[in-house]
């Protein structure tokens, strides 16, 4: 077998020449049946394509709205106004006592504790000499002051029991006592209120602990609360009250 186009001898079953590359006789092309020809640019095809139509969706209303009729200050809502919240109340606060509120009042000062222990240190000073002068005029003795003398342990417990007295009385009362009130002044608790009658009772009697060396009284003056050795154990504090308390 033989190229067609350089005639070099291929070995048999051969698909291209191996001189030329030319394609085997047996696999070139046949002639075509029609001839080629240009026949010019192709017109262009109209291609439609049809979208699917999606069915429909039935929707119902069961009441039709108006736009109209709509009125957009009805969907206005002004913020509520809050209550305004007196001592000792707060959130969480209205069943009972929190673990401590926050008190708007004000602590006494050094100056003002000072000057409502003058009046009530004079106060019971009066009211001890008063006792002092009965008891002078039921012993029958020329020496009274010696009478006197000879029963310190006794007059001190006196002096003891007439201050718990008269701290308890008037703090149970009004929660405050004549020189603090004279100062502007009253107790509160931690918690805010006036303390009861136990919690009166209970500070009157801490306050001997207090008492000896006035070191107790002392620590109001430098506490940042104002408070005293007493005020501290039994949970008070000194504030000072409004003109129209």
């Amino acid at each position: 077998m033989q190229c067609v186009r350089c005639s070099h001898q291929l070995p048999p079953r051969a698909d291209r020449c191996l001189r030329c590359f030319a394609l085997n006789p047996q696999n070139a092309p046949g002639p075509l049946s029609m001839p080629l020809h240009d026949s010019g640019p192709a017109r262009p095809v109209k291609v439609r394509i049809s979208e699917p139509t999606a069915k429909p969706i039935a929707v119902s209303f069961s009441e039709v709205i108006d736009a109209g009729d709509i009125d957009l200050r009805d969907t206005v809502t002004e913020p509520e106004e809050k209550p305004e919240l007196g001592p000792g109340q707060g959130p969480g606060l209205g069943q009972g006592p929190g673990p401590e509120p926050r008190r708007t009042s004000l602590s006494a000062g050094p100056i003002s504790r000072l000057l409502a222990w003058s009046i009530d240190a004079a106060l019971l000073c009066a009211l001890l000499a008063a006792h002092l002068y009965g008891a002078t005029l039921l012993v029958d003795t020329p020496y009274p002051l010696e009478a006197l003398s000879s029963q310190l342990p006794l007059w001190a417990a006196l002096a003891a029991c007439l201050a718990v007295a008269y701290s308890w009385l008037f703090t149970a009362l009004s929660a405050r006592t004549p020189g603090m009130a004279l100062a502007g002044q009253r107790l509160e608790t931690l918690r805010g209120g006036a303390p009861g009658l136990a919690a009166a009772l209970v500070r009157a009697l801490l306050s001997l602990l207090s008492a000896p060396g006035v070191f107790g009284f002392l620590l109001a003056l430098f506490d940042s609360r104002g408070q005293t050795l007493h005020d501290k154990l039994c949970g008070c504090v000194v504030v000072i009250s409004p003109p129209d308390a």
